[in-house]
């Protein structure tokens, strides 16, 4: 029975500051049930635990009152890890009419896809795997798409019944998640339990692919929990199979069987509260590929489409920006890359918003559509025949081990596919070409006596910054200055080395408003060309296809310290009210124009909106039928980073707005507004817990975070 206990010197989250930590905790980790079944049932009165996975979570949902039960503990530590395929494989457990139904109705093989699999809400189309909690999401991805050299004994049983047919191997796979959130850094459950959602707006969040649980309680106790009604039409698992492998797990242990949609759905999104999950079971399709297409518009532009009766599926078909010539352009160029426009569904859809004001305090956006790509078309593979993606991201040696996905046609610098944070705490070198791009046009203006009309800082000089139209012959001696200084900094970078964008952004901004040759609108000026700058090479238009799991999880997992200065929030809106949480975006991105104006500081980051269908689970922070989700973001090294971020989530409480927190990112809600957001679901997510943990009697996992924000039954 692989388990161990130990005493630690410290407990820190994946991005918290150095220093930043709990010391001296107890931390029980475990590679199988019996193990937690064990945790769970020994120790003194009165002792408080928590699980945690891979400390990912930004909230402090994760806090233990005492005693961590680790499922995947992260320092370099040899420790039981409870990570990869449990050992009781689906097809020990699966209902037997179930079974029969997957082999008269196989799937389509990767190969053979020709629309996407993820768009159903039946059983066709799926596949059922039984993995261990700890299990991070690009651990489960890249083991997913490792089939047929990976094949579960259900796969295995289900081929052997179509031998000789035409749907002969139809379970090789491989397997794929129907949606992610941007980064597989998370624990599988521990990522769907505080919410997770993806941005995939035709489906529900992470926790919906979920079909039953394995979990362990206060005192041992242990129990099966699986919803009465789903979207799979059919009993997934057979009873006397769950009790031939789960009832003497432990003996003298009592363990049950639940089939009931309000404890299944309150487990799933639990916040940590009812126990440690053990196990899980996924519901997973044949592996597709992505086609991510991104066009830099305006917020203006974007914020007006928004507010039509098509709300954001106004942006169901591929978009396109700028002029009207231009639009006529790129839909041409696309036609002959990809075939017609009219041809392609969308399914994501993420908007950023620099924080930056530029032409009559509008802001440049970024609009990201993504949809279904078929593996066997031109685009999916590289050249050695390989689908795009996956020797970079998926195999066993790769995933999560580095940067994001680049596609092999992207020579635009912009970081390959990763989010800002991850670029802002990548190398920051890259900044010294864009300084350089402003220094030169910046002698333009004084060469040639007059603001480029296409140039970058014709739209930041037009918004005034506290002044009118600067008269450019007064201030020439002045801008021969601020382009010296720009290549000042440029060369600065470069002589860096290895340093963050955050780093070089908040040197630059420090450099530019100490300059006494500098007024304070032009200086403002200088800084919000940077941003702009910094804005279109990060956002830039781009096409590129790739594997699911390339696309979907962009994060940069080589090793950046300003990782632990990240401070960012997540709010749920309905996404039927385009007036409401676009008046919210303007609120927000209006404070960092007035403390870039007043006090002289910026904020490294961004605002983005994201969309999701709404979860079944009680508690899923994504509450809407239709869920627009505002992710606010910022690096602590720049200087206005922080209030920026602390402005959101205050305005994010106004009651105008009444917006909900994501349960793994910093929720300051209290337990009347937890109680004005979920209401009677509250009252049915109590209910729940009452009967899991003896009447609410059995509280080791209540902590301070579950107290304060009224979990507790």
């Amino acid at each position: 029975m692989p388990l161990e206990e130990f005493d630690t010197g410290s407990w820190r989250r994946h991005h918290d500051p150095e220093g930043a930590f709990l010391s001296q905790v107890k931390v029980h980790s475990a590679d199988d049930a019996a193990s937690f079944v064990t945790i769970c049932a020994g120790g003194p009165a009165g002792r408080k635990l928590k699980a945690s996975g891979s400390h990912w979570a930004l909230s402090e949902a994760t806090f233990s009152d005492g005693e961590f039960i680790e499922t995947n503990w992260p320092p370099a530590r040899n420790t039981p890890r409870n990570t990869g395929f449990a050992a009781i494989d689906m097809m020990d457990l699966i209902n037997q009419d179930l079974f029969d139904f997957m082999v008269a109705n196989p799937p389509q093989r990767p190969t053979q896809l020709a629309s996407d699999p993820c768009i159903t809400d039946g059983l066709q189309s799926c596949f059922f795997v039984h993995i261990k909690s700890g299990t991070r999401i690009y651990e489960a991805y890249s083991l997913l798409d490792r089939s047929p050299d990976v094949v579960t004994e259900l796969a295995t049983q289900l081929n052997n019944k179509l031998i000789g047919s035409v749907f002969e191997a139809a379970y090789d796979g491989p397997w794929a998640f129907q949606t992610l959130g941007g980064a597989g850094g998370q624990t599988v459950f521990g990522a769907l339990t505080t919410g997770t959602h993806g941005g995939d707006y035709r489906q529900q969040p992470v926790s919906d692919s979920v079909l039953a649980i394995h979990l362990v309680t206060d005192g041992g106790s242990h129990f099966w929990i699986e919803p009465a009604t789903s979207q799979i039409e059919h009993q997934l698992t057979d009873d006397q199979k769950l009790n031939e492998h789960f009832a003497d797990l432990v003996p003298g242990i009592p363990f049950e069987i639940i089939r009931d949609d309000d404890v299944f759905h309150s487990v799933v999104v639990g916040a940590g509260r009812f126990g440690v999950v053990s196990s899980l079971v996924l519901r997973v399709v044949p592996q597709y590929c992505l086609h991510e297409h991104r066009r830099l518009d305006r917020w203006s532009n974007v914020k007006t489409m928004l507010n039509t009766d098509n709300i954001h599926h106004v942006f169901d078909r591929v978009h396109f920006a700028g002029t009207p010539a231009e639009q006529t352009d790129d839909r041409n160029a696309f036609t002959d890359r990809f075939g017609s426009p009219r041809n392609f569904n969308n399914r994501f859809l993420q908007i950023a918003v620099n924080l930056s004001p530029s032409a009559h305090n509008d802001r440049l956006c970024g609009v990201t559509q993504r949809w279904f790509y078929p593996p066997s078309g031109a685009e999916a593979a590289d050249p050695d025949g390989n689908l795009r993606g996956r020797n970079e991201r998926g195999t066993e040696q790769v995933a999560g081990q580095v940067g994001a996905y680049v596609p092999p046609d992207d020579d635009s610098g912009a970081g390959g596919n990763s989010t800002f944070l991850s670029r802002a705490c990548a190398s920051g070198n890259f900044i010294s070409g864009l300084l350089r791009q402003a220094a030169d046009e910046i002698d333009e203006i004084v060469r040639d006596g007059a603001v480029p009309a296409a140039g970058i800082a014709a739209a930041a000089l037009g918004i005034g910054a506290g002044a009118a139209v600067i008269a450019i012959a007064g201030i020439c001696v002045v801008l021969v200055a601020a382009a010296a200084l720009l290549r000042e900094l440029a060369d600065e970078a470069d002589a860096a080395g290895d340093v963050s964008l955050a780093k070089v952004v908040d040197d630059g901004v420090k450099a530019i408003t100490n300059e006494p040759l500098i007024p304070d609108e032009i200086a403002i000026m200088l800084l919000r060309v940077i941003f702009e700058l910094v804005f279109k090479s990060e956002q830039g238009n781009r096409d590129f296809v790739a594997l699911s799991y390339a696309v979907m999880d962009a994060h940069d997992y080589l090793d950046r310290s300003c990782f632990g200065n990240a401070v960012s929030i997540e709010v749920f809106f309905d996404a039927t009210r385009p007036d409401l949480y676009t008046a919210y975006v303007d609120e927000i991105v209006g404070f960092e124009a007035f403390q870039q104006e007043q006090k002289k500081k910026f904020s490294v980051g961004y605002v983005s909106l994201r969309y999701v269908r709404g979860s079944a689970a009680l508690l899923a922070p994504s509450r809407f039928d239709e869920t627009v989700v505002i992710e606010v973001a910022a690096i602590r090294d720049a200087a206005g980073s922080e209030d920026f971020v602390m402005n959101a989530a205050r305005v994010a409480r106004k009651r105008i707005f009444n917006a909900t927190f994501h349960w793994g990112q910093f929720n300051p809600l209290d337990r009347e507004e937890v109680r004005r957001h979920y209401g009677a679901k509250l009252d049915r997510w109590q209910d729940a817990l009452r009967r899991l943990t003896d009447g609410g009697r059995r509280d080791a996992f209540s902590s301070q975070f579950t107290r304060d924000k009224g979990l507790e039954p």
